[in-house]
């Protein structure tokens, strides 16, 4: 339920506040569509953080303005990064925090992950190639930071 819709999308909320005896009802009859969402996993440093992620996971600094200095990998490349961290995430992710720093909106039914960098630092004379990418639900390349 969004109980502020005013001040909040509530992407996944299946009813409001104003409508939620109505809601309840026909969910507890059976009468509402279901969605099958891709989560994703998140582990740090190979230890597993959480199995239910839905939206997305922000990998920086402890302080999140803070600059953030980490190595990333994908497939073959690999790249020292200055930024303020990096998102990672499903379909369910991409349509605000991932899509506001430049990722693109997934369909809900897509199985990759997306990563989009945050606010890049890239001194005179670095190019960064690992800006944003996908990685598709076969790849065993994950990225590592």
């Amino acid at each position: 339920m969004n109980s502020a819709p005013k001040s909040s999308v509530g992407f996944f909320c299946a009813a409001q506040r104003e409508g939620i005896h109505q809601s309840l009802g026909e969910a507890l009859d059976g009468g509402t569509d279901t969605l099958t969402l891709t989560r994703m996993s998140v582990a740090l440093n190979g230890r597993e953080r959480s199995r239910r992620g839905l939206n997305e996971a922000l990998y920086c600094h402890q302080s999140p303005a803070a600059t953030s200095r980490y190595l990333l990998s994908h497939v073959v490349r690999s790249e020292p990064h200055k930024s303020s961290g990096f998102w990672l995430g499903p379909a369910a992710g991409s349509t605000a925090a991932q899509h506001s720093a430049g990722g693109k909106v997934l369909p809900l039914r897509s199985k990759k992950l997306q990563v989009v960098v945050r606010e890049p630092y890239a001194p005179a004379g670095t190019r960064y190639r690992l800006l944003r990418f996908m990685i598709a639900p076969a790849s065993s390349s994950r990225p590592r930071a």
